[in-house]
């Protein structure tokens, strides 16, 4: 049976992620399991990653401390081919019994909006708030944004309708550092999920967004891979 594999450790992590786990299990009608982290750094990562391929886990739970770099969290969400959500270990409100509203970041491109496509139409259906976050930076600020109102309203039907068509879903735009914003507005709308697409490359100078969102948010965030460029390579989306 399809189900959230979750890992914890210590007794304030195993709460953080339990009730993270247990509003996304119901969110999603999955069943859920934790195990505990496995001891060690290389091996953990071995480890983790081969509980994370057995077929009947959709999606799996990470704890993650917000500011520091972990090699099993780095190495997990790199090689990783199913969706991770990490939660910041100091995860201080309580979760919702449901995931209630997602924050979904889109710069745009026909490949993000198709990465978090099925996992938006998924939450969408189980009556979660769609907020899309598009953020402009100095080259990409349309030139109707010091026009009139119905220009801007035009723009936003256009990007949602391309991009993230759901009835429901509701743009917010910002300018500035795509990570901050992300941040910034998580916290505002009060989300209970950041859905991240990426492509799972942590080279110098790359990953940028996912890098401060992962390392300023003290909300969980859901990373999506990329579609598989590989035959045979298996990508979900929750």
């Amino acid at each position: 049976m399809p189900h959230i594999l979750a890992f914890t450790s210590t007794p304030e992590v195993t709460d953080a992620v339990g009730a993270v786990m247990t509003a996304l299990a119901r969110t999603l009608h999955l069943t859920a399991e934790q195990r505990a982290v496995p001891t060690g750094t290389h091996g953990t990562c071995a480890a983790v990653l081969r509980a994370v391929d057995e077929p009947t886990v959709r999606l799996a739970i990470l704890p993650y401390s917000p500011g520091s770099a972990s090699i099993l969290v780095t190495e997990v969400i790199r090689q990783c081919p199913k969706p991770i959500v990490l939660v910041p270990r100091d995860l201080r409100a309580a979760a919702p019994e449901l995931i209630e509203r997602i924050l979904v970041p889109l710069d745009g491109t026909a490949e993000s909006a198709e990465t978090v496509a099925e996992t938006v139409a998924l939450y969408a259906a189980s009556g979660a708030d769609i907020v899309v976050l598009h953020v402009f930076d100095e080259t990409t600020v349309p030139k109707f944004w010091d026009q009139a109102v119905h220009a801007r309203k035009s723009w936003h039907e256009e990007f949602l309708a391309r991009y993230c068509d759901h009835p429901d879903a509701r743009l917010e735009l910002r300018t500035g550092s795509p990570g901050e914003s992300i941040v910034d507005v998580a916290a505002t709308e009060q989300a209970d999920l950041i859905a991240l697409s990426w492509e799972q490359n942590l080279s110098p100078g790359r990953a940028r967004t996912i890098r401060i969102a992962v390392a300023q948010s003290k909300t969980p965030i859901l990373l999506l891979p990329f579609p598989a460029r590989t035959p045979g390579t298996v990508r979900g989306a929750l």
